[in-house]
């Protein structure tokens, strides 16, 4: 009897449940096996001559280990594209972060500042981060803001499988890279086929404008603006929109929000400034008051003093000042 080692390949196949070209090992009614097991099976058979043989079968088997945000890059070696983005970015953030406070009493969301949201591995022959897209801005719903502890370094949607529900792309050239549908590459495409984000919005300061999206049956429609001019996020109970104004020192046509009534969410600057406002007029207001307060008194003391001279007159006349008065 001859004894013949037979050596398996894992079948690979794709899980529809992971992200796009995220892979995992098939594995058989044993379940997976540890990190770089082998398993090994005997089978009896004849073979053709009528010799019997025993075979074993050794299939290597292992589970796919999908990295988390510990072991992704966080960075492109990319640089921001202009000085209104950082601003801009901050700008959106401080405005609707006491929004976000009031809507997760438990703190679970993360706003992100161009930081990557990984949705696919890549392939071997890429960097890790080709992975990712990187929005200007966006925000998840119900979501720790920190892992383990630690500060996130980026965004994982194998890990975590919360979709964002806005993201905001700022245009600094022409628009194509913000409006690119080629499959796979493209970020249209991204957030909206692969990722499935809610809304997209797409600002362009140089024309002062915004175009917002909404994913509507797989596919994203182009928003209406209201009569504000404005679009309404409803799951976050703001509307967003363009603002004429000074800001860090830049006078330009600003991404910004407002709540659901049309009042302008105020960044923390503006609100301190508001309180300096309400306070000097405050003391404006009592220090009025206190002048006031003191001509009345010193009117008061002139028309006394007024009827004493009187008074006293009349007195050198022979007349009683008392005597008038009670007539």
């Amino acid at each position: 009897m001859s004894i013949k080692t037979v050596d398996t390949s894992p079948v690979i196949h794709s899980n529809p449940q992971l992200p796009y070209g995220v892979q995992t090992l098939s594995y058989d009614s044993n379940g997976f096996q540890p990190l770089g097991s082998t398993t090994t099976t005997f089978l009896d058979r004849t073979n053709g001559s009528g010799t019997k043989e025993k075979i074993k079968i050794s299939s290597f088997r292992r589970m796919v280990v999908l990295p988390d945000h510990t072991q992704l890059p966080d960075k492109d070696n990319t640089f921001v594209q202009n000085f209104q983005e950082l601003p801009q970015s901050t700008l959106l953030t401080d405005a609707i972060f006491p929004i976000l406070e009031e809507l997760h009493a438990d703190g679970q969301f993360v706003v992100g500042q161009d930081s990557g949201i990984y949705w696919r591995l890549p392939t071997p022959h890429e960097p890790l981060y080709k992975g990712a897209k990187a929005p200007d801005w966006f925000y998840i719903p119900n979501v720790p803001p920190m892992l383990d502890g630690q500060v996130r370094g980026s965004y994982v949607m194998w890990q975590e499988h919360v979709l964002p529900l806005i993201a905001i792309e700022f245009v600094s050239g022409n628009g194509k890279t913000e409006r690119n549908r080629t499959p796979y590459q493209g970020k249209f495409w991204v957030y909206e086929q692969a990722i499935g984000i809610p809304y997209y919005g797409i600002y362009e300061v140089k024309k002062a404008s915004v175009e917002m999206y909404q994913l509507v049956n797989g596919k994203y429609e182009l928003m209406v603006a209201n009569e504000r001019g404005h679009y309404e996020i409803p799951e976050m109970g703001v509307e967003v929109g363009i603002w004429q104004g000074r800001y860090k020192h830049l006078d330009l046509p600003w991404l910004r929000w407002w709540d659901k009534n049309g009042n302008l969410l105020l960044h923390p600057e503006e609100k301190n400034l508001l309180a300096q406002r309400q306070i000097e007029q405050e003391q404006l207001a009592k220090e009025s008051a206190q002048r006031q307060t003191e001509q009345e008194r010193r009117a008061k003391e002139s028309a006394q003093r007024q009827l004493e001279l009187l008074a006293a007159k009349l007195r050198e006349l022979g007349i009683s000042p008392e005597n008038i008065l009670t007539q």
